[in-house]
């Protein structure tokens, strides 16, 4: 009986190897044969597929910053709690560190001041242009009037067609979802780098100096897929939210060739604040 039961386990020993040997070069061809197809029908500097063939329809999407979950965005905030105040200075701190490293590292980027002539040119996008949204004092979390950061989805060779010419850019907006939420929020200020050029200031009230939609510069378009690209960014702060009350807000952009939906977030992104 001993070996009897010797000879089966070796069979099934032999027949185990031999099925993981066969798989595993079997699995071994399929994705050698994968990355060959790839490496030379696929180009590593464009999509396939672009424009209205892409998922995207060329319409590109607004994401936000700080957000903690796609599926819900939430601001919670309690600014006695230095925890709290910690997750989102962090949050956007880190997002930012980008902006701040492509500088420190000597990577050649374009001041493009006087408009850039390159179209695969990187334009430095510089963090001034957030004006009282800054790291000095917090991003204004600390005092419960925040600031949120607006940037567009990146679509490959996408170019804003502005609803205004002497826009030359995005504008983008932010509202209650619903006119109760619009009196819990309060005037939305818009701090941008054409409002930084333009050398506007701060003043004492709420939105002084500051136009009432913000602006996506347009010289940052098209995305080729350039390496250390920066997105344009949108400072949006909230100086009167009222507090201990949930409020739905809104945030879209306006352009001639992007595609509005709050419902679905096409061109547009929804998310709620809750400020303690």
């Amino acid at each position: 009986m001993t070996a009897v039961h010797t000879m089966f386990h070796l069979q099934i020993s032999k027949r185990f190897v031999f099925f993981a040997l066969f798989y595993a070069i079997l699995a071994g061809f399929h994705f050698g044969y994968l990355h060959l197809l790839l490496y030379f029908h696929a180009s590593r500097d464009e999509p396939v597929r672009t424009g209205l063939h892409s998922a995207l329809l060329h319409n590109p999407g607004l994401s936000m910053v700080p957000v903690e979950s796609t599926e819900r965005r939430l601001i919670h905030l309690n600014p006695n709690n230095p925890t709290s105040l910690h997750r989102y200075d962090t949050m956007i701190r880190n997002f930012l560190l980008r902006y701040t490293l492509d500088v420190a590292e000597g990577v050649r980027m374009e001041d493009c001041s006087n408009r850039k002539h390159d179209p695969y040119s990187v334009c430095h996008f510089d963090l001034n242009s957030g004006g009282p949204c800054n790291v000095g004092n917090g991003f204004g979390y600390s005092s419960g009037k925040i600031c949120i950061l607006l940037k567009l989805n990146k679509v490959y060779g996408w170019v804003p067609d502005p609803v205004n010419r002497t826009d030359d850019g995005i504008r983008v907006r932010c509202a209650g979802r619903e006119a109760i939420d619009q009196q819990l929020l309060g005037p939305a200020c818009y701090f941008d780098l054409r409002w930084y050029r333009e050398g506007r200031v701060a003043g004492s009230g709420p939105c002084a100096n500051s136009r009432d939609f913000g602006l996506l510069d347009s010289i940052y378009f098209p995305y080729l897929n350039m390496g250390w690209y920066q997105s344009p960014l949108v400072f949006v702060k909230f100086p009167r939210i009222k507090r201990h009350v949930l409020i739905r807000v809104k945030c879209w952009v306006e352009a001639k060739n992007i595609h509005v939906d709050v419902a679905r977030s096409e061109g547009s992104i929804a998310f709620e604040l809750l400020i303690d």
